[in-house]
C-alpha cells in the first residue's frame, strides 16, 4: 500500500465514456493493488487506474497521477443508487387497458404517499411549531380551512400557543375538537375567544412517543396502497374474459407497484424518525 499526489494537467473536466466521470481537485489518496488493476478509495468512492491513456485522456482535460515516471489517469466509476426509482414493467399498461387502468392505480398509489408526505411536513413536529397550528384542517359547513384563515395565532414563551378567535368565536368548539384529535392530541384551555395549547417539552419519552405516532401513520399509508391491490385482485376475480395468464401478470405488475410504494413509505418514516428524534 502506498501513497501518491495528484497534479493538475489541465482546466476543463470532462466525461469520458458512458457511466463515469474524471476525478476534480483530488489531492492525495491511497493505492490498493489488487490482481486486476490499482483501486483507489476515496471515502466511499471506488477510484478505477487506467493505465496507457495519458496520450488520450490530456485532450479531453484529465488529472493525473505521478507513480515514479509511468503517468495514469484516474476515472471515478459513480456509485449506483441502493434503490432505483424506476419501476419494473412486466406488463405495458397499454397492453392491458382493456382490462384495468395500470396507469390510475399507480397513481392512487402515487397519492396515498403524497399525502403521507403531506401529513409528515405538517404533523408529527417536536416542540411548538407553528406551521403546524397554522396548516391545521377545519371543517367548516363542509368546507375546509386553514387555522391561519380563522385565527391568529401566537406563540408564548416558554411552551404555549395561543389561537384568537375572536373574529370567528363560533368556531371555537370546532378548533378545540381538531386540536384534541387523533393527529395532534393536545389539552387547550378556552378563555373566552382564545385558546391556549399547553406545548409538551421535547423530553426523550415525548420525542419516542412522536416518532411511534409518525409510524403508525405510515402503517395506515401502507394498509391503504394493500387495499388498492385487494380491490383490483377482486375485480379480475369477477372478470370472466380475462385470461388466467393475463390476470396472473396483472397481478404480479400491481404487486411491484405495491412493494415500490411501500419501501418509499418506510423511507419517509426513517427520515422522519430521525428528525423527530435528533432534534
Amino acid at each position: 500500500m502506498a501513497r501518491f499526489m495528484c497534479s493538475k494537467i489541465s482546466q476543463p473536466i470532462k466525461s469520458l465514456y458512458n457511466g463515469t466521470q474524471i476525478i476534480p481537485n483530488l489531492i492525495s489518496t491511497t493505492c490498493i493493488f489488487t490482481r486486476i488493476r490499482p483501486l483507489f478509495m476515496v471515502g466511499d468512492m471506488k477510484l478505477i487506474v487506467i493505465p496507457n491513456l495519458l496520450k488520450n485522456l490530456n485532450k479531453a482535460g484529465v488529472y493525473q497521477i505521478q507513480i515514479c515516471s509511468i503517468s495514469t489517469g484516474i476515472i471515478l466509476r459513480k456509485k449506483k443508487s441502493q434503490h432505483s426509482t424506476k419501476i419494473q414493467e412486466i406488463v405495458r399498461p397499454t397492453d392491458v387497458e382493456d382490462v384495468v387502468d395500470l396507469i390510475a392505480i399507480q397513481n392512487n398509489m402515487k397519492e396515498c404517499l403524497h399525502q403521507l408526505q403531506e401529513d409528515f411536513s405538517k404533523d408529527f413536529r417536536v416542540g411548538a411549531d407553528l406551521k403546524k397550528f397554522e396548516n391545521l384542517q377545519i371543517s367548516v359547513e363542509g368546507e375546509e380551512y386553514a387555522l391561519s384563515e380563522l385565527a391568529q395565532i401566537t406563540k408564548q414563551p416558554p411552551h404555549t400557543i395561543t389561537v384568537d378567535l375572536s373574529s370567528f368565536p363560533e368556531y371555537i368548539k370546532t378548533v378545540d375538537h381538531a386540536l384534541r384529535g387523533d393527529k395532534l392530541s393536545y389539552n387547550p384551555s378556552i378563555t373566552g375567544t382564545l385558546i391556549k395549547i399547553p406545548i409538551p417539552r421535547a423530553t426523550g419519552e415525548h420525542k419516542t412517543a412522536v416518532a411511534k405516532n409518525a409510524k403508525q401513520r405510515c402503517g395506515q399509508c401502507k394498509l391503504e396502497i394493500h387495499k388498492i391491490v385487494k380491490e383490483v385482485e377482486h375485480a379480475l376475480v369477477q372478470e370472466k374474459h380475462t385470461s388466467k395468464d393475463t390476470s396472473d401478470v396483472i397481478k404480479q405488475q400491481i404487486k411491484i407497484y405495491s412493494d415500490h410504494y411501500c419501501l418509499l413509505a418506510d423511507s419517509l418514516y426513517k427520515g422522519k424518525e430521525k428528525e423527530i428524534l435528533t432534534r
